[in-house]
């Protein structure tokens, strides 16, 4: 099995996630508080509203953020080849990055636009690892 200290980038990758998450979950309030929203307010799912937009992202890395958790500590448990974890996890976290800017700009359409393709992108990145794990869990 292999040193945990060559995952480095899997586990930076993994901080990182998180770390964009928080700086979302932040944002979140921060942009409630601009435009004079209460905690409890009810936003519509209207893709031009700015408010909409940076909570869905959030909203998007909370529900996919356990999926990736799982498959890189599983990855690392089970000695997945580390080259290949950690470059699809640092793959992952960029796109989570580059999602949450897209998403929060507007760029694009709101369906089968850049923000789908980045989306995709990640969740592609995070299947590979989950398979990745079971490659190695049978191997």
């Amino acid at each position: 099995m292999e040193s945990i200290a060559s995952y480095s980038h899997a586990l930076v990758a993994l901080a990182g996630v998180a770390l964009i998450a928080l700086l979302q979950n932040f944002h979140i309030g921060m942009t409630r508080r601009q435009h004079s929203l209460p905690p409890d307010a009810v936003i519509p799912d209207d893709y031009t509203n700015p408010v909409f937009r940076v909570m869905r992202a959030y909203e998007n890395s909370a529900e996919s953020m356990p999926a990736f958790i799982a498959a890189v500590v599983a990855c690392i448990a089970l000695g997945a080849n580390p080259f290949v974890v950690n470059l699809l996890a640092a793959l992952h976290f960029v796109l989570r990055g580059v999602y949450w800017y897209i998403y929060v700009a507007g760029v694009g359409k709101p369906q089968a636009g850049i923000r789908t393709i980045v989306y995709v992108a990640s969740w592609a990145a995070n299947l590979v690892l989950a398979a990745a794990a079971v490659v190695a869990g049978f191997l």
